[in-house]
């Protein structure tokens, strides 16, 4: 359990941290475009930090000996539930991109213009999502479920995950809870971990494509809608 505690400190504090400084940095612009991060200083950053990550979730798989499952039962029932939560997260995802930013949204500004098709961004996507889903799906989930539950684990896992992106803003809060919830939801239908990584980096990527149409958009009519 003590190799778990690295990963523990990094989900539960040090990330939720990181996010709120974020936020509160992106808050501090005032419209000046110097002090955002490029896209490629973004796609650095999150590959930096899913590294740690992922090495912290190896350590604490070892130290706990816990038992993830990958491949999930595949059944109807799992593959209608899966198709249903990604069209449920990309509708909210499209009510979102519909939404004007605020004065200092700068860094979901910057979101907004990364494009699915760019290389290295859906690298990064590919990338953060098969490891966001076995940290915090997975490993984060198990262990705390040892002492609290299954269910009240997802819940607290979900509330971390969110709170890990709180630089996408505070309205952004609410739909990253209600995901990782379905994300959970998708790991216990259907008994194993790959069905939630393969929604979630699709949903990334479908999330990626709208945020750009918007960031167009915005450009060329000053509408934010699609």
């Amino acid at each position: 359990m003590l190799l778990s505690l690295p990963l523990i400190l990094v989900l539960g504090v040090f990330l939720p941290i990181l996010g709120w400084l974020n936020l509160r940095h992106s808050q501090a612009l005032q419209g000046a475009d110097t002090n955002v991060p490029t896209t490629k200083e973004i796609v650095v950053q999150i590959f930096i930090l899913q590294t740690i990550v992922g090495g912290l979730v190896l350590l604490a798989v070892h130290g706990s000996q816990l038992e993830v499952v990958w491949l999930p039962v595949l059944s109807i029932q799992t593959i209608l539930v899966a198709v249903s939560v990604l069209l449920v997260v990309v509708l909210i995802s499209l009510s979102e991109a519909r939404k004007p930013l605020g004065p200092n949204e700068h860094i979901r500004a910057r979101l907004r213009e990364m494009s699915a098709k760019n290389p290295a961004w859906i690298g990064v996507t590919i990338y953060a999502g098969f490891i966001e889903e076995f940290a915090y799906r997975a490993v984060l989930t198990l262990l705390f479920a040892e002492a609290i539950g299954y269910w009240p684990a997802a819940i607290v896992s979900a509330l971390l995950f969110g709170m890990a992106h709180l630089s996408s803003g505070l309205r952004a809060l609410p739909a990253s809870i209600f995901f990782a919830l379905a994300m959970q939801l998708l790991v216990f239908v259907s008994g194993g971990l790959l069905l939630a990584v393969v929604v979630h980096i699709a949903y990334d990527l479908i999330a990626a494509w709208l945020g750009r149409r918007m960031a167009h958009a915005s450009k060329s009519d000053g509408s934010s809608v699609l």
